[in-house]
């Protein structure tokens, strides 16, 4: 049986507020993708609409694996491995 895949999720300041905490460890079993991760979250304590629209991120929030915007590295298909930091960040406006 293959080992499961330790994932560091961070929030913003902005969103601890709605999932209650700014950062959290979550298992999963591989193969693991980003979808995976943020439909774990979702099991948990982090609300549904949160995260997604539909099937589909919410079109307003930037997610990052190790630094690296999701939509340059597979999308919510970009695979994770043991180790990876997920960050979630909702829109950021003002100027």
């Amino acid at each position: 049986m293959d080992e499961k895949i330790s994932v560091q999720v961070e929030f913003s300041s902005a969103m601890k507020e709605s999932v209650g905490q700014g950062t959290v460890r979550i298992s999963l079993d591989p193969p693991a993708d980003v979808r995976g991760a943020l439909e774990s979250l979702v099991a948990g304590k982090v609300r549904r609409d949160t995260l997604f629209e539909g099937q589909d991120l919410r079109r307003d929030l930037q997610v990052f694996v190790n630094g690296r915007n999701i939509k340059f590295v597979g999308g919510l298909e970009a695979a994770l491995k043991s180790g990876d930091v997920l960050a979630i960040f909702p829109p950021t406006f003002g100027g």
